[in-house]
């Protein structure tokens, strides 16, 4: 099992994200993080489950949706034997080119 951490701005970027789903519903604020925190435990035991994007200016990035909210993704690249990672986005969002 590798291990996941977050990066700053992963982090910053979610919290920001639950706040702004806490302004109209705190229950499914508290549902979007432990449904993401429930999504990287799938990563730490299944690090290479989804295909690294091409295209990038960044090479090794994956992007995997959050269990239960599929318009909601998670970019990291596997290092290691760690996940790290790098930003959570959204659907109508272009995620990929801040990458």
């Amino acid at each position: 099992m590798s291990r996941f951490l977050f990066r700053p701005q992963a982090l910053d970027d979610l919290r920001e994200l639950l706040t702004w789903i806490a302004g109209d519903s705190p229950k499914a604020s508290e549902s979007m993080h432990d449904q993401n925190i429930g999504t990287c435990e799938v990563l730490a035991d299944n690090p290479l489950i989804a295909a690294e994007l091409e295209g990038l200016s960044v090479t090794g990035i994956r992007r995997i949706p959050v269990v239960k909210y599929p318009r909601y993704s998670i970019f990291y690249q596997v290092i290691g034997d760690r996940i790290e990672i790098v930003r959570p986005g959204f659907g109508g969002r272009d995620w990929e080119s801040s990458l």
